[in-house]
């Protein structure tokens, strides 16, 4: 009888195991792809909702500072299209007891907005959902030297759907700017 003792192949056992390893090393792969999916779609939609808001404040800043007042704020978005937003006017400062994040982050109801960044009309699936809250506050104070001036300060927070679960960022995201009348003479 022959034996094969310096054979050169490999055994069906070797190629079974290897085949193994390489069944696992592609699982790994593959689950850290859909993870920087995952990870991209996250960026895209808080890039996304923070641009959005950004837009939202550099109007309030940009309107005539009479109509800061104003209940819901004139903004447009998409093109000139009218977007207003609600308006929480807050009590004129007071350094003794002066408003809080906390305040900000708790009080006073959200305007719903809805914007299809995927440009998909038809599957709602997709969109960016945000809740936005406008705080406007006099904090004039002549007697240190700042004249007819507001605080503005822009709540948003944002959902978004990656296959079937529905993200949101812990807290909401406060914006905060100051606008000042400018004396025209």
């Amino acid at each position: 009888m022959k034996t094969f003792s310096n054979s050169k192949g490999i055994t069906l056992v070797e190629l079974m195991v290897s085949m193994g390893i390489l069944t696992l090393a592609s699982f790994g792969l593959l689950t850290g792809l859909m993870q920087s999916q995952r990870l991209a779609a996250a960026s895209v939609s808080q890039a996304t909702a923070t641009t959005i808001a950004n837009g939202y404040l550099e109007q309030l800043k940009a309107l005539p500072y009479s109509q800061l007042d104003l209940d819901p704020l004139p903004t447009m978005i998409n093109q000139g299209e009218a977007d207003p937003i609600t308006a929480i006017r807050l009590p004129d400062y007071d350094s003794a007891s002066p408003i809080t994040d906390n305040f900000l982050r708790t009080n006073g109801a959200d305007t719903i907005k809805t914007y299809d960044i995927k440009s998909t009309p038809g599957d709602a699936s997709d969109d960016l959902n945000m809740g936005v809250a406008v705080f406007t506050q006099d904090i004039t104070d002549e007697l240190n030297g700042l004249g007819e001036s507001r605080l503005i300060v822009l709540r948003y927070t944002y959902t978004y759907q990656d296959n079937n679960r529905t993200y949101q960022p812990p807290v909401p995201i406060l914006l905060k700017a100051i606008r000042s009348e400018v004396p025209t003479n």
